[in-house]
């Protein structure tokens, strides 16, 4: 953005070119953020890992729920 931003102040570029720019690099960003916390293959492993986890504390709450009625 600081490169793009003197060079478009240097050859004075108009400002619409900056602003769709601009709207470019933010969409970049957001869809590099997004790909990383939920489409990456480590994101979706830590989610199988979380399901896992939260499936095997329930089955344990729920066996010590049972041996504490009986």
């Amino acid at each position: 953005m600081l490169v793009y931003a003197i060079v478009s102040i240097r050859c004075e570029w108009p400002l619409w070119l900056t602003w769709l720019c601009t709207l470019l690099m933010w969409y970049n960003i957001h869809r590099t953020v997004r790909w990383t916390e939920y489409d990456s293959p480590l994101a979706k492993q830590q989610k199988q890992l979380h399901a896992d986890l939260d499936k095997t504390m329930n089955a344990t709450m729920e066996r010590a729920a049972r041996e504490r009625q009986d």
